[in-house]
């Protein structure tokens, strides 16, 4: 029964779970407000920001009143040839982070790529509708992410570690913490809307991932809005 998690978003849901019982390792799918009601933009969400996303299947989760899906893995996974693997392994990981392009990964996340296509003249605004933003768009390219990262994290088993760990410490958001904002995120909630605060940006990207909403679509969705009411519809 998860009539007690009802209501909660996708982060408190994964943290009473473990805390109930009484095991840090166990893992959660889980659905925020988003899913519980039934909104078509809404995520399964595992973690601070992972999420299986774009296609509603949080609302899926919602329908069937499921909440979340617990496990715990505890049995050791038997390999056929460990050496043979771990030698492959090795090759492969040395192969990976001599590319520039992960170099550049591991310090700046995905948002690096904003920076290239607003350059390259690709980034538009307003669904495609508005002009390429140029030098307006500065404040929301990957370095401007530094002066609130706490490190990057990585998923697991992954060398390259590209993701933000965040805190915003004074102003209007102050205390706002997570991970990202990824380079869908910042695109969507950011430039599409031609909204370029970057602690804005943050904080909505936070929104987003704890009540289990997609990033991306609900950007998009926003930026509908604002084509309706422009056009007095």
């Amino acid at each position: 029964d998860a009539s007690h998690l009802w209501g909660k978003d996708q982060w408190e849901t994964q943290q009473i779970i473990k805390r109930e019982n009484q095991d840090e390792g166990i893992r959660a799918l889980a659905i925020g407000p988003a899913g519980e009601n039934l909104v078509t933009l809404a995520n399964v969400m595992t973690g601070p920001k992972n999420a299986a996303g774009r296609y509603g299947l949080g609302a899926v989760m919602g329908s069937k009143k499921i909440k979340a899906i617990a496990v715990r893995g505890k049995r050791d996974v038997t390999v056929a040839h460990p050496t043979e693997l771990l030698d492959y392994m090795k090759g492969q990981v040395n192969q990976l982070m001599d590319r520039k392009w992960v170099k550049t990964l591991k310090r700046f996340g995905t948002p690096l790529l904003l920076g290239a296509q607003n350059e390259g003249g690709w980034l538009y605004s307003r669904n495609g509708l508005g002009l390429p933003l140029g030098k307006k768009a500065l404040p929301l390219y990957a370095e401007n992410l530094d002066r609130y990262a706490l490190g990057m994290a990585s998923c697991l088993g992954c060398p390259i570690h590209c993701r933000h760990r965040y805190v915003i410490k004074e102003g209007s958001f102050a205390g706002t913490r997570g991970e990202g904002p990824e380079f869908l995120g910042i695109d969507a909630l950011g430039f599409n809307l031609e909204h370029l605060d970057m602690e804005s940006v943050i904080y909505a990207n936070y929104l987003c991932d704890r009540l289990g909403l997609d990033v991306g679509n609900t950007g998009l969705m926003i930026a509908f809005a604002m084509q309706l009411y422009e056009k007095g519809i």
